[in-house]
């Protein structure tokens, strides 16, 4: 139904072209309600910027969309299968676990977190400046710096700028704790990124091999030592892998 907003009449023409398409612009005028110049200009803006495409026999989803549908479900099904075992990660260790999804932007979206206390938030997406400093002192990070190339190329160049005294402070140190991931398997930092904080993590991969996301544990420095939980945040990120 046609709301009168901008908002609202692209996310209209956008689910009923990914509902009924492919659509004439006849037909889309009739079903959304929206004026028919209000149709043909928002459906070509949207063809413009890959989210529709116009063909012969009307308007369908774009490749844009079409990858957008298969994110969401893919992020979707994720979480689902993670939220037991995240909670299961939790209860058997004491600390809080979560999930973190990366997109092919990437960008990294805390998600999933289950625990008996609050972890603090790195606020993904990282803000430019700090995310470098980000990638080289979380787990999560240097687990996107060791597994996808193609991510990490971007910040080759850039100065380290550590957050915290304990994390790598040079590409020799951060090349050697990189080589160690992709050795083990996980990665574990102590007050890299957040003093107070440690975590471990590794890493979740598609049925291309494709890393895809991060399963991890943070807990009070102190109270918690990464190392002792590597091979069980391992299993899991296997078991996230296989499902």
């Amino acid at each position: 139904m046609d709301d009168g907003t901008v908002t609202g009449r692209v996310l209209l023409i956008l689910a009923t072209v990914a509902r009924r398409g492919p659509i004439s612009l006849a037909r889309l005028t009739q079903v959304t309600g929206v004026p028919k110049p209000t149709v043909r200009r928002i459906a070509n803006d949207l063809a413009a910027r890959g989210m529709l495409v116009r063909t012969a026999e009307g308007y369908e989803a774009g490749t844009d969309l079409q990858r957008l549908a298969l994110r969401v479900t893919r992020d979707d099904a994720l979480r689902r299968t993670a939220g037991p075992q995240l909670r299961e990660l939790s209860r058997r260790t004491g600390q809080s676990a979560w999930l973190s999804l990366i997109d092919g932007d990437d960008v990294l979206m805390f998600d999933a977190a289950h625990g008996p206390r609050q972890v603090p938030s790195v606020d993904f997406p990282w803000p430019a400046t700090e995310k470098l400093q980000g990638y080289i002192g979380t787990a999560t990070g240097r687990v996107v710096l060791a597994y996808r190339p193609d991510i990490a190329e971007r910040y080759g160049r850039l100065p380290l700028r550590p957050a915290t005294p304990h994390a790598p402070s040079s590409r020799r140190q951060l090349d050697a704790e990189l080589r160690r991931i992709r050795d083990n398997g996980v990665a574990m930092e102590e007050e890299h990124f957040r003093l107070g904080w440690s975590c471990v993590a590794a890493p979740v991969r598609n049925a291309a091999g494709t890393v895809v996301a991060v399963v991890g544990l943070t807990g009070p420095t102190g109270a918690y030592t990464p190392s002792r939980h590597a091979d069980t945040v391992a299993l899991a990120a296997k078991r996230l892998s296989a499902a």
